[in-house]
Parts: C-alpha cells; structure tokens; sequence
C-alpha cells in the first residue's frame, strides 16, 4: 500500500534502502532507458544496483520498442519482483524520445504500447506493471486503462495530472476524483482485478491517508512527500 516512486536523481540504492526503514512496502528503481541498459553493460550495472533488504523491488523502464523493452526486461528479471512501463514522463528528453506520456497521446501510440505490454506479459516470469498520466478526457483514461489491464498489466500506477507541455507540466493539485474513477472502473470488471496506486498530492502522512480515502486505490505512491520525509511511510 505504501509505495517509493520512480523518481530520477532520487529512487537510487540508498533513498530506497532509507524509505524501506521507515515503512516503504515497494520500491520502484529511477526510470531506466531499455535500448541502453541492453546495450551497455555499465550503464545496466549502474541502474540496477541492488542489496540485500532491498525487496521488493520494481524496474522502472521506459522506450517503444517490444522487442528492445522485453530484451531489458529479461535482464532485469533475476533481480525484481515485476517490471515497470513508463506512460507518463512529461519531460522534453520523453516528446524527443518517443516515450512517457507522448506515447499515449495518440491512438496510434496507445497501440504500440499495448503491443509492448502484451509482449512483456507473454514472455515474462514476473509480472508487468504500468504507470500513467491522465489522457485529455476521462472516457479516453477509462479506456486505455481496460486495454492496459486486458493486454495484461498486472497494477496500474495512475499519476492523477494531464501531460501538460514540456514546459509547463503542472497547473494545480492532482485530480484525485479522476483516479477514483478509474479505480471504480477496475473494480466493475469481472474476473481477476488489477490493483490500482494513486499517485500526486501527497506532501504529508495526513495526505496519504486522504488519498487513499478518496481515491480507493489499492496503495498510494509518494514522490516528493518522501524526498521532504521518508518517513511519510
């Protein structure tokens, strides 16, 4: 229920390890680039350091590619419990690369990623996981989230904000109310349900618990609040 987010610069070894003390459940590593950590064996070695306590842990990649992801994917297999998709980084190195939340801007796009999620879950030991922004309008969100879970992502991680430009990327608090509706949406399906995290708003413990109030998701991740005070767990 208590979850580190990936958060470049920050979710490294040591910050995990210090979240962990404090009540962090689950750990996500910093977003990884899947083309490089495949092709360069010191790049792979640098990202995906781990130790002894550090478990549970999820590899946090991004790209567009099935067959590149899936090949970074088994590299980091023996090392984490699941393997992360990166839908929402609203960054300008994400519009130049192709990845993030401009991957889910488009139908088109939607589509290469459920190929990749399909991918991942068919030739994976360890669950897919996949973390997103909000699209333009909720019925497009509520879509793309029983596509998401039906080409066989594991948990959903929703960010509760709009992509925003690469310049301007934040415009208020989180939409929680949104989050909730997706949540709802998860739980209307019949079958095995996919566990749903809220992420945003949550500066304090006391926002925590109200995310998780409001929201009924199934945990809550925390970036910023954790980097103000691990202890927020």
């Amino acid at each position: 229920r208590l979850v580190l987010a990936p958060m470049v610069g920050a979710s490294e070894l040591p910050f995990r390890l210090l979240s962990r003390k404090y009540g962090a459940d689950l750990c996500y590593t910093p977003m990884i680039y899947s083309a490089r950590f495949v092709e360069d064996d010191a790049y792979r070695q640098a990202e995906l350091r781990t130790a002894p306590g550090d478990a549970p842990l999820v590899a946090h990649f991004c790209g567009n590619c099935p067959a590149t992801l899936l090949k970074a994917a088994r590299l980091a297999e023996p090392h984490v419990c699941a393997v992360d998709l990166n839908l929402g980084c609203p960054q300008r190195v994400a519009h130049s690369g192709n990845f993030g939340s401009y991957l889910c801007a488009t139908a088109e796009g939607r589509a290469t990623v459920l190929s990749i999620v399909r991918t991942l879950s068919s030739h994976l030991r360890v669950p897919v996981f996949c973390k997103i922004r909000l699209l333009d309008e909720l019925d497009e969100t509520l879509s793309f989230v029983r596509q998401l879970r039906d080409a066989g992502c594991a948990l959903l991680a929703v960010h509760g904000r709009y992509r925003g430009s690469a310049t301007r990327r934040r415009d208020g608090p989180a939409h929680l109310e949104q989050v909730a509706a997706v949540v709802a949406e998860v739980k209307r399906a019949a079958g095995e349900q996919m566990p749903v995290l809220s992420n945003g708003n949550v500066r304090s413990a006391a926002d925590l618990l109200s995310a998780l109030a409001a929201t009924g998701a199934d945990g809550v991740m925390s970036a910023e609040g954790a980097l103000d005070d691990p202890a927020i767990f």
